[in-house]
């Protein structure tokens, strides 16, 4: 039968749990005060504007924003402005926070946006910015004075309108003037950009993923694909230059996940070179260290240990992980039958635990034997349920923390059976609505460890902070 769209959207929503974690076959308990609606949030920043991307700093002290072109930087300890960033080309959809190579207490700020054009596929844009402590622009001739739009478009008009009146008078009456002011001021708006623009590192191309770091931990190395889709290329931010390529050898390269996975260490580079081949490599050189061939494509996302000994990845309908030194294989576990599908992967902090995120669904695994120790289940649809994955999935020690179809914030503590729930106070078809619209803010939770809160990007264009003890 025929699905409508309203038929979609009812099914592109919450419906509640089909299972919950347990430990001992013991349900969890509720932390005290949970669970708690919108409102009861620590603190909030309230926008107008809807946000089309977020990051934190690696140190908490920063936050990102984007609106549209526009990006935002705040001090997360006293929630005040600091500084708008301006000048980049098309919407913001992603943003990534490293530390300067040379200066360990300066930023890098990666955004990506794509820039829709008629005549090109291929307007992508990655901007790396170069921030002083302060979420300044490092770079002097940036920081010039602002720009007032608004003065100068008043200033022009006036003139112009003046020459118009001194030789044409009768056309001034008739003119748009409300017209004239906007393309006006889109004009010295664009020159002012363009400006700015001059001094940025800007990439012809498109990140890798939303979902894992594009940056090496020194934040020396960016990841990102080029006009030539079977290139990966590693640009060294310090040089200025291509340092190495990855190369994906797939029969048709347009096809295929380009998942880059990096150690926490940046020493290993993980990712696809064939369709069913992982490859390690150098993060230094890009020298290949081992090939690893599988008998099903490698999936859409790849995890190396915490320690850097292992890598765990999905193939086919299986969750492998292997050994990085030799390649050899330390397990290869079934998805549950029906759950093909995994969006994400991540090691708790002891390399215990992996917890991945797929159809409707989390698993937490243990590290060692492949056994699958806890699963958290949405009510879902049997078409649905690839739609309906959790989101920004992320280990606070040994609690995990994830955004579900909901927009609600979730915490489980493996060790102590205990649960957390942040959820709107939200109709349904508000939530229908949203999760058509804007799902790629379900991928923005962050956890700021030194305060032991979950900052998060809400729908209702608001940042939440949460406190999980």
């Amino acid at each position: 039968m025929m699905r409508t769209r309203d038929d979609f959207l009812k099914q592109w929503t919450y419906h509640g749990l089909h299972y919950d974690f347990q430990l001992n076959n013991e349900p969890p308990s509720w932390a005290d005060g949970n669970p708690l609606s919108w409102g009861n949030e620590i603190s909030k920043l309230q926008f107008v504007e809807e946000a089309t991307a977020a990051a934190v700093s690696k140190d908490s002290r920063l936050l990102a924003i984007a609106f549209l072109s526009r990006i935002l930087i705040y001090n997360l300890f006293n929630l005040m402005l600091l500084n708008e960033l301006v000048g980049h080309p098309g919407v913001v959809d992603h943003l990534e926070f490293s530390v300067q190579p040379l200066h360990p207490d300066h930023y890098i700020l990666l955004s990506h946006s794509n820039l829709p054009h008629p005549t090109s596929s291929q307007l992508d844009n990655v901007i790396i910015w170069e921030l002083d402590s302060l979420g300044h622009p490092s770079c002097k001739e940036h920081r010039i004075a602002e720009a007032d739009i608004e003065r100068l478009t008043d200033k022009a008009l006036t003139a112009v309108l003046g020459k118009i009146k001194d030789e044409y008078s009768f056309v001034v009456d008739y003119m748009d003037k409300d017209k004239l002011y906007n393309d006006i001021y889109d004009s010295i708006l664009n020159a002012r950009n363009k400006y700015l623009a001059r001094n940025l590192i800007t990439l012809r191309g498109s990140i890798l993923s939303r979902s894992v770091s594009t940056i090496t931990n020194d934040g020396r190395l960016v990841f990102y694909r080029g006009n030539d889709p079977t290139k990966t290329i590693a640009f060294d931010i310090v040089t200025r230059s291509e340092k190495f390529a990855l190369i994906k050898e797939f029969e048709d390269p347009y096809i295929g996940f380009n998942t880059v996975a990096l150690s926490q260490g940046s020493r290993l580079i993980a990712y696809a070179r064939h369709e069913n081949t992982l490859a390690i490599v150098d993060a230094q050189n890009g020298a290949s260290l081992i090939d690893i061939k599988e008998d099903h494509s490698i999936g859409a996302t790849i995890a190396f240990s915490p320690n850097e000994q292992y890598v765990a990845y999905s193939s086919g309908q299986f969750l492998i992980v292997r050994r990085v030194s030799d390649g050899s294989l330390l397990f290869k576990v079934p998805l549950i039958e029906g759950r093909s599908f995994l969006n994400d992967l991540c090691w708790n902090p002891s390399g215990t635990l992996i917890a991945g995120g797929g159809s409707a669904m989390l698993y937490i695994w243990d590290a060692s034997s492949g056994e699958l120790v806890q699963q958290w289940e949405l009510k879902a649809d049997e078409m649905m349920k690839h739609y309906l994955a959790p989101r920004g999935i992320q280990w606070l020690g040994h609690k995990i923390a994830f955004k579900s179809v909901d927009w609600a914030v979730n915490v489980y503590d493996t060790v102590e059976n205990r649960k957390w729930r942040f959820f709107p106070d939200i109709n349904t078809k508000d939530l229908e609505l949203a999760n058509s619209q804007q799902r790629l803010l379900l991928n923005q939770l962050h956890y700021l460890p030194s305060r032991n809160q979950l900052l998060s990007v809400d729908l209702d264009n608001a940042v939440r902070f949460w406190r999980v003890e």
